[in-house]
């Protein structure tokens, strides 16, 4: 199912025919994800499509432990998430999982929440890039609001040759600024339709 079929599912969360921001959005139209100038459209677009199978190889081995052949693209990526696994003990409980806030009127769909080996609780976002931008921690301080309780945040970045590096975001205020963008989210989805 795609990420669209997803969100249309949550379809009769949206109140007054408005859809309610994923998590993306919301860093998006608050302008704070804004990508370098310097970056070809060429490259982000292919960037994005490593980005969409790497996720979707990460989803099977989670289901299944299948990884892809050797020769595919996605294999160090996936290899670096089996290490990650084998070395922390992470057990996902939610993979890939739309989630939806009625409080807050905002969607999104989590990559990974789960536990580690000493019973910590983690939500996850895995990125298969050269540099883990900042904003990642408000991304994961939405993820975390829509969880509903405490959870440890981090970015797993993956490499192609197969390893993985974890990169926490403790910062608690990432959840207060996620929401200052949720705010401005939907102040200019208010001033849209008028």
């Amino acid at each position: 199912m795609s990420k669209d079929d997803r969100y249309a599912a949550l379809a009769e969360l949206w109140a007054g025919g408005i859809r309610w921001p994923s998590v993306t959005e919301v860093i998006a139209l608050a302008g704070i994800s804004k990508l370098p100038t310097s970056v070809s459209e060429q490259v982000l677009a292919k960037a994005g499509e490593r980005g969409k199978a790497v996720h979707e190889w990460t989803h099977v081995y989670d289901l299944t432990g299948e990884r892809p052949p050797d020769m595919n693209p996605c294999r160090g990526y996936v290899d670096g998430w089996a290490r990650f696994r084998d070395e922390t003990g992470f057990t996902p409980e939610l993979i890939e999982e739309p989630l939806a806030s009625n409080a807050l009127r905002f969607v999104g769909t989590l990559d990974r929440a789960g536990t580690m080996q000493q019973g910590e609780r983690w939500v996850f976002d895995l990125k298969a890039v050269a540099e883990v931008a900042w904003w990642t921690g408000l991304q994961l301080a939405g993820y975390e609001l829509l969880l509903s309780n405490p959870h440890q945040r981090a970015a797993v970045q993956l490499f192609p040759e197969g390893r993985y590096k974890l990169v926490a975001f403790p910062d608690r205020e990432d959840t207060h600024d996620f929401l200052a963008a949720l705010r401005v989210c939907w102040a200019i989805k208010r001033h849209e339709e008028e």
